[in-house]
């Protein structure tokens, strides 16, 4: 079985689809295609992959016109992987002329939201192998690690949520992402609270060194399609903070295996339990990637045969309503009834 696999080409650099894409590569013949256009460079060409004798046909990440014709075109399947910060205010009109493709969520709250608008789409979690990554950190002290990507958290955001913490250090890596800015903290922040700035890694080895030495992640985007970052922290065993949205609320337990804060009213946070909070975030993503070995299974299952999968979604949703309406019907057959009672 032949697949194409269309993906966004700065997860060249991120490697955040390369679970997945390994994956199909176990399991299938894949040709890959890096999409360049979201830094105006080159798209991918539709013709080429709607003419080739592709089985299916797997966008990750990657949504608009030059897909939507594929879907219109291609004779066989088309799988949809969105992710969740990139579509985060899409409502109905969005999705329809996707409705015809089959939609894999690895976000929980938008799986339940193209599902409410009657489109198929199956939902899977994903979990890293704890056992790959550093044993849980020495908590004796607090070391705290931010990487500031955008402009919905930065360091004032950080510094609301540790004004009270006496002997913390804090490791700021200061390179946003492609048209946001550094806001770099005032000399007074830096003597205070200890911190540590880079800019960018030379060497890859700094960059997992200053992560390895933190025991707190403060998270670093409002919303996230998967997490891979966050996800290995608590892989890690450290302490994660994160806005609560998704997919940070999807995978952290307030108080339990996470913290979670509001990041319209941030407030300051106590890190008493951090390391227990580490312990378990550790324990949590051990278990779930149990769960996740067995349940990809079923993504081989799902680009082999997307009706059988994809449609008990879907009339699950079909069925709820129905039932909705039964239930309708019978409360106002009652309601006459007792009108016809009382009468009598």
């Amino acid at each position: 079985m032949k697949i194409a696999f269309i993906d966004h080409s700065f997860h060249l650099i991120t490697k955040s689809s390369f679970f997945f894409l390994d994956l199909l590569k176990q399991n299938f013949i894949v040709d890959t295609y890096f999409d360049d256009s979201w830094k105006s460079g080159k798209s991918f060409n539709c013709d080429e992959i709607i003419n080739n004798d592709y089985s299916c046909v797997i966008f990750w990440q990657i949504l608009g016109e030059n897909v939507i014709k594929v879907i219109n075109k291609f004779q066989k399947n088309v799988f949809l992987v969105p992710m969740y910060d990139a579509v985060v205010y899409s409502n109905y009109d969005f999705w329809y002329p996707y409705k015809d493709a089959f939609i894999i969520n690895f976000s929980k709250y938008l799986h339940k939201k193209i599902i409410n608008y009657g489109f198929k789409s199956t939902y899977f979690q994903y979990f890293p192998d704890s056992k790959t990554y550093s044993n849980s950190p020495d908590f004796n002290s607090l070391n705290g690690f931010f990487w500031q990507r955008t402009d919905q958290i930065t360091w004032d955001t950080i510094k609301k949520l540790i004004i009270n913490q006496k002997n913390i250090k804090i490791h700021i890596h200061g390179a946003p992402d492609p048209g946001y800015e550094f806001v770099k903290p005032n000399l007074e922040d830096i003597n205070m609270y200890n911190l540590t700035i880079s800019q960018w890694f030379e060497d890859k080895n700094e960059y997992v060194n200053i992560v390895n030495n933190s025991n707190l992640y403060f998270c670093p985007r409002s919303f996230e399609g998967i997490g891979m970052s966050f996800i290995e922290a608590m892989s890690m065993g450290k302490c994660v903070i994160a806005p609560n949205y998704p997919t940070m609320n999807e995978y952290i337990k307030n108080g339990k295996t996470g913290i979670l804060y509001d990041l319209e009213k941030p407030i300051p946070i106590d890190f008493s339990v951090s390391k227990k909070i580490g312990a378990n975030a550790r324990k949590y993503i051990l278990k779930g990637h149990l769960k996740w070995e067995s349940e990809k299974i079923k993504i081989i299952r799902l680009l082999k045969e997307p009706n059988s999968f994809s449609n008990k979604n879907f009339s699950d949703k079909i069925k709820s309503k129905l039932y909705r309406l039964k239930l309708f019907f019978i409360y106002v057959l009652l309601k006459d009834f007792n009108k016809l009672k009382n009468k009598i």
